[in-house]
């Protein structure tokens, strides 16, 4: 494993702080890429996230929400909910939390209408899945998004 690889016998960091500055240094080093390659495709992140450390999966998920000046500032951060989508319906609690962290503060740098156009069909999503993992995200993503919406968005979401 790469992870393996990159920690010397000297002990110059543990796996947890080899993965940050991996998936920190990749995530930065591909910034510019992100919202390109996540918007017409099924996603360069997308590829990344079969990982099964959890470590990693949980510093993706903190990385992506602070990636909304990098993708252009609320107008085009949409773009990161189809990989937050994805790590929103991990077992792991603590990445499914750091998710939903994420996906709020994406959501709070966009308008209001941006939050019902792209937000809502991603709830959409993961209360209609199977496994309760999706759901507890998406419950827990619902009182930030509700006062956002129109009577009638509120009324559709509920």
């Amino acid at each position: 494993m790469l992870l393996s690889i990159c920690v010397s016998p000297q002990g110059l960091g543990t796996q947890s702080a080899v993965a940050r500055q991996l998936v920190s240094q990749s995530v930065s080093q591909s910034v510019v890429d992100i919202y390109h390659c996540i918007t017409p495709h099924d996603g360069y992140l997308l590829a990344e996230m079969t990982d099964d450390d959890d470590d990693v999966l949980l510093i993706m998920a903190e990385e992506l929400g602070r990636l909304v000046p990098a993708v252009g500032g609320g107008e085009h951060a949409h773009g990161l909910f189809l990989p937050l989508e994805r790590l929103l319906t991990v077992e792991e609690v603590t990445v499914r939390d750091k998710a939903v962290e994420s996906t709020q503060a994406v959501a709070q740098a966009m308008s209001d209408e941006a939050v019902g156009d792209h937000l809502v069909p991603v709830l959409r999503r993961l209360v209609g899945r199977d496994w309760f993992t999706s759901r507890i995200s998406a419950a827990a993503l619902v009182p930030g998004v509700l006062p956002r919406l129109p009577a009638a968005g509120r009324e559709e979401l509920l």
